[in-house]
Parts: C-alpha cells; structure tokens; sequence
C-alpha cells in the first residue's frame, strides 16, 4: 500500500521552511511515499493518507479535507507532527475532536528516528491488512475433537480481516492422495532441496517417507484447486486412513509460503497469517509441555516445525502413533516471539522470550525448545487464562508490532 502525505498548514507560516522541516523527519524514512498539500489532495486507490499537521490553526482546515475524502474505517486517521510552529497542540485538539465523534485517530510525534519508525511500522501493518485480506483459508476436515475452545468466529474473521474460510471434506484429500503415483514422489524428493538436507533419526523408512511426500503433493492439488493462502489440517484422521501423518508436508508447505497448521485448529492458522504477513516470518506451532516455575522457562514441542526456521533436522517418528515422519528441528538465533490470538480476533497472548535450549524427550513430540519469556505474567496468563493450547513461536522481536496491529484488528 503506498503512503501518502498530505501537509495541512496555516497561510500565516512559510511554507519553504515549513517543507525543509518535514524533510528532516523523512530523509529518516526507509520507504516510498508521496508527498501533496490539502488543497490538491486526491485520494487514490491503495492508498494510505498520513495527514501532516504543520502548524497551529489548522483544526478547521482539516475538518475540511476529512470532510472531502471519507476517511478509511480499518485504520486510524494518522496525525504526523513535528516539534515547532504548534503541530502537536493542534494535533491534540484534532485527536480530542475525533475521540468524541467516535473515530478513530494516532499522533505521530517524536524524534526524526521515532517518527520514522512509527511510519515504517504503519506501512507493514497496512500492507499485512492488504495481505490477509480475501486470503482464502481451508479447513481440511474439521477441528481435532479435543480442540473444545479452539473455536472460531466466521462472520467476526471476514469482516475484521476479509479473509474467506472454506471447508474442505478431508475425502478430498484422501481421494489426491490416491492420485499420487510413486515416480511423482521420487521426482519430488529428488528435487527438493529440503530432502537434500536429510538427517536421519531413528527409523525413518523409505515407504514413510514416500507416502509422507504423497500426502504433500495431495494438499499441493487441493491448494491449487481452491487458490489457498493456507490451511489447517485435521492431521490426526490420517493415521487410521493413510498410515502417515501430515508433518513433513506442512513443514514444507510454510517454507513455501502458504500457511499450514495442525489438527484444524482454526486460532492458531489465524495467527500464523496474521504474524506472517506483518513479520515475514513463518511460525513454529506448538504445545506448551512443560513449565519450569523456578528459572521461568517453558518447554514446547510439536512433531513438525518449518523448515525455513532451522538451521539443521532430523527425521522421527510421530510421538503419539510412533508411525510416519516426524521433524525433530534446531532453531536458528535466540531471541523469538510468542503469539496466539483467539478465534473471534479480539484477545490475544503475545511476548517476547530468550530461547535458551533445544532438548529431547522421547514423550514429547520431536522438536523441543526451552523459552524463557520476558514476561512472568506470560506464564501466569497461560495457566490462568490461556488461548487454547497451542503457541505459534517467531523467530525475532515483534510484540510491540504484533500488539498494534492486533489492536487494530480489533476495531475494524
């Protein structure tokens, strides 16, 4: 989405000085814009308008340019202000005007660099709103029964993110799979780089591992039969239909860029669209499995992990059946994010946390990390009043902009 900067000043200041000091905030900013006065403003499509306040006296020329060109509701209307001439002032008595009519508004203020940063993190949430929305989600199978909270709320997802959630009968995918002949797995695995990196761990047998690819390119015809930006999968009904499970595949598929998740758990797709699209990064779904009080760390383990998040793997059996693939993974770097939003987008668990070791347990699912959150309430909230029991783990630092971005999720 392309920014736009649009000067709102009184005819009293100079309006050379005026722009030399809006090009000391922006000659910090690391991104395109546009630059136009109120009286020329015309509002393009795409296009996220940033309202610079300039001077004082400019209340009632604003009314008058939001009054043209309706502002946007699945944002607030931003205030950019700089140090002098009364901006912020005037700033306050607009923000105090949009307050009591029921809009929403946010003051940019601060340092060159600040102000900067909150520019730049504007442009990742608006261009992470561009990406969630119309992203067509699919339900392979319903959400695993043991999921009693993970549920989720359709009609509340399409109007705060316009996303599409599709159900799609699990048959379907058996009914690929079947298609699947044998020479496509071997071209397969012998074309994917991930394969080339194979350790192995335990027996990992040769049919697993082929009917495991079959299982991938089986989703891989579903995604293209339905455009799907990502999806969930009722994993477990695998076990008994196909004697594997669906770990290897959706490793490879978040590598890829399309958002899978385990056991049609809805919540947890959500927040690895919503965290993809502002970070970039893809996310480790897991459990939390144990929770260490005395040296604040928690271990959580899943049977699958992207394979663009670790810097070496393993392949396993699947803990709970002890059949098919599963990845035991090592996590690049050590510092992560924790995130889970509800499936209604209104509450969330976020906070960042120092991963600390990558243990093994053979009664836990293959890949385990140790994290100690920043955060003690974190834990204290997830044995208290927690989302579910899956997390999704990022690599890198980003509550601060998760939290925005969640927020204004929320008032959409």
């Amino acid at each position: 989405m392309n920014i736009r900067i649009i000067t709102i000043a009184s005819p009293l200041h100079d309006e050379q000085v005026l722009n030399e000091e809006l090009q000391n905030i922006l000659s910090e900013v690391k991104l395109s814009y546009q630059l136009s006065r109120a009286a020329q403003y015309v509002p393009g499509n795409d296009e996220l308008p940033i309202y610079h306040i300039a001077t004082g006296g400019t209340e009632n020329i604003f009314l008058q340019t939001i009054a043209q060109h309706t502002p946007s509701q699945s944002h607030p209307i931003y205030l950019l202000t700089t140090q002098r001439n009364n901006s912020l002032a005037a700033s306050l008595e607009i923000l105090s005007y949009l307050n009591a009519h029921g809009m929403r508004g946010e003051i940019l203020h601060g340092t060159p660099k600040a102000v900067a940063q909150q520019l730049h993190d504007i442009q990742r949430m608006a261009d992470a709103e561009q990406l969630c929305r119309h992203a067509n989600l699919g339900i392979i199978g319903k959400p695993s029964d043991w999921l009693i909270s993970s549920t989720y709320d359709t009609e509340a997802i399409e109007k705060k993110l316009s996303a599409h959630l599709l159900n799609i009968d699990i048959n379907e995918l058996i009914d690929a799979f079947h298609t699947v002949t044998d020479m496509d797995c071997f071209d397969d695995m012998a074309q994917t780089t991930f394969f080339q990196r194979w350790e192995k761990k335990g027996e990992a047998l040769p049919k697993a591992m082929t009917d495991a690819t079959r299982i991938y390119l089986a989703l891989k015809i579903l995604i293209q039969r339905y455009q799907l930006t990502g999806l969930t999968l009722r994993c477990f009904d695998l076990l008994g239909t196909l004697h594997n499970t669906g770990c290897w595949a959706l490793a490879r598929l978040n590598a890829e860029g399309i958002i899978a998740t385990c056991e049609g758990d809805v919540p947890a797709m959500l927040s690895m669209l919503i965290s993809k699209a502002l970070t970039g990064q893809t996310g480790f779904m897991a459990n939390p499995s144990f929770i260490d009080y005395d040296n604040q760390q928690i271990i959580f383990a899943h049977c699958t992990i992207p394979l663009d998040m670790v810097k070496s793997y393993a392949f396993d059996t699947h803990f709970e059946s002890g059949i098919g693939i599963g990845i035991c993974g090592q996590i690049e770097g050590n510092r992560v994010t924790i995130f889970k939003t509800d499936g209604t987008l209104s509450r969330c668990i976020i906070d960042e946390a120092t991963l600390t070791e990558h243990t093994y347990s053979d009664r836990l699912c293959r890949t385990q990390i140790k994290l100690h959150p920043d955060q003690p309430e974190t834990i204290k909230t997830m044995l208290s009043q927690p989302i579910g029991n899956h997390q999704i783990i990022l690599q890198g630092e980003y509550k601060q902009l998760i939290a925005k971005m969640l927020d204004s999720i929320k008032n959409n």
